[in-house]
């Protein structure tokens, strides 16, 4: 397993970014990842794919998607993690700051979410009073559950450079087959 793995990214990396994407496969279904996303070697263990999207709107960092295997637990709860990372805005009331909703695909649940505000990553996941502030970002999420497996799919970034991608990340979503 580990081996074919490693073997379909380096393939991935090899072939690089066709004219119509990079292809991304989940428990059997594949869907094309937008042109704009640059496909990058996946840097911590964990991560399946990972990809680069370059900023836009003058915003100073690019955004990145990746997609991460994850043990098995009840979306729900990893919805609620990736809420905490975020300080809502008091800008913007508190139903446009975070959205929440589902997609089905003939496989799997996805579980999304849509949250903007100030980002505090944290450092070290047993301390998380050590944390580094990211004002003004913004984060889509997509927790994956099916039979065959779980997977968090997570684009973050800068908040225009994500708000530009929000139309081509749920079509693609909706477009695994």
């Amino acid at each position: 397993m580990r081996k074919a793995l490693v073997a379909g990214c380096c393939l991935i990396l090899l072939a690089g970014d066709s004219p119509q994407g990079t292809p991304v496969s989940l428990d059997g279904l594949t869907a094309m990842a937008p042109v704009s996303w640059k496909a990058e070697p996946a840097f911590t263990r964990g991560r399946v794919y990972q990809f680069q999207i370059r900023r836009q709107n003058g915003d100073k960092e690019d955004a990145e998607l990746v997609i991460v295997k994850l043990p098995n637990g009840p979306a729900a709860e990893q919805i609620g993690k990736m809420k905490e990372l975020f300080l809502l805005p008091t800008s913007l009331p508190k139903d446009q700051a975070i959205r929440e909703w589902t997609i089905k695909n003939s496989r799997a649940v996805l579980t999304c979410l849509d949250v903007q505000g100030t980002y505090h990553p944290k450092k070290n996941s047993i301390d998380s009073a050590v944390r580094e502030v990211r004002p003004d970002y913004r984060m889509l999420v997509a927790v994956w559950v099916s039979p065959e497996g779980r997977y968090l799919i997570k684009l973050l970034g800068p908040k225009r450079t994500v708000a530009s991608q929000v139309p081509a990340f749920e079509a693609w979503l909706r477009s695994f087959q």
